[in-house]
């Protein structure tokens, strides 16, 4: 957004994304895998910064009108004050409540891995707060909504159901959405045969955005 201010207005291209050059600085600086860098031709190249943009227009910080991508007076006001707790819980209710989580990868819609997002944060405060195994975490999730299985579509009729529900489900709310907000911490423990084994435990910020009354 910084780097936008000083910039604006930016000419879209032609498909309405943002200008190559101004992607390609912004993936340098913010690779998606330090190990796999290489050069992209569009931003839907970049998965992660085709989300943040939308992210960002969702918020109201960033638009784009007749062609031009600048901010919004409140990106504006948040690039003089700087991002506050205000910001922050805003940013978190958009990404958990209106952005599609399943735009960002090729699994199936699965849309109740997202809906049912805090009945997932509650199993991390009743069992993650010690760590827990990122396989009994999806597995407790995975009988929590059996049905979600048969939400996998034709597509992925070769595929076995239970194992595309567990990879959706720690790609999209352990990976995406809770170690992006600081809430989890990510441990890789060891390496089986390609499936790495990952211990899951809580963050005091989680304990400070979650407030549980029984």
């Amino acid at each position: 957004m910084k780097r936008l201010g000083e910039l604006q207005p930016l000419r879209a291209t032609a498909k309405g994304n943002l200008p190559r050059v101004f992607a390609s600085e912004i993936r340098h600086q913010f690779p998606e895998h330090q190990e796999f860098s290489f050069p992209i031709m569009s931003e839907e190249e970049d998965r992660k910064l085709w989300a943040l943009r939308h992210i960002l227009i969702m918020c109201g910080w960033i638009k784009k009108h007749r062609q031009k991508f600048s901010l919004t007076r409140k990106g504006e006001v948040l690039n003089e004050k700087g991002f506050s707790p205000a910001d922050f819980y805003h940013l978190f209710q958009i990404y958990a409540q209106k952005f599609n989580w399943a735009s960002r990868d090729l699994y199936p819609e699965f849309w109740i891995i997202q809906q049912s997002f805090l009945f997932s944060c509650y199993m991390l405060f009743r069992k993650a707060r010690g760590g827990i195994d990122v396989e009994e975490l999806c597995r407790c999730f995975v009988e929590a909504f059996p049905k979600a299985m048969e939400l996998k579509g034709d597509d992925f009729s070769l595929e076995d159901p239970y194992k595309l529900l567990m990879r959706s489900f720690y790609i999209r709310f352990i990976e995406r959405f809770c170690e992006y907000f600081g809430l989890v911490t990510v441990q890789n423990r060891e390496r089986k045969l390609l499936e790495p084994n990952y211990l899951i435990k809580t963050t005091p910020l989680f304990d400070e955005m979650f407030q549980w009354k029984f």
